[in-house]
């Protein structure tokens, strides 16, 4: 499937264009970053629960059922980024309690 475009133009690594059976997904995409890093924040949001990887380590998680934002404030990961190719992974659910509803959002900033 060719990803889709989503809000303001970005690219989605998974969307489906319609409301969902699966409970489930695991979302994985490279990307490269050319310079050093000095700054780089996550921010978003998902419905219902996930864990959020930058390189093979938990950056993120959350399992109370509920949609939200990604903590108070985007999330610093300047740390979890190196020069070259990096890997965001996400392992998401949604809480059919609530209706088959499900949604992931995440914008990263690095410079």
């Amino acid at each position: 499937m060719t990803p889709a475009p989503c809000f303001n133009g970005a690219d989605c690594i998974w969307y489906d264009g319609q409301r969902s059976a699966t409970q489930s997904v695991w979302l994985r995409k490279t990307f490269t970053i050319s310079d050093t890093v000095l700054t780089a924040f996550l921010d978003g949001g998902v419905d219902d629960d996930a864990d959020i990887y930058l390189n093979g380590t938990l950056v993120y998680g959350v399992h109370d059922g509920f949609a939200g934002n990604f903590g108070p404030a985007p999330l610093d990961v300047a740390a979890f980024l190196v020069q070259g190719v990096n890997l965001i992974a996400v392992a998401a659910e949604d809480n059919f309690a609530f209706g088959h509803n499900h949604l992931f959002v995440a914008q990263l900033q690095v410079e």
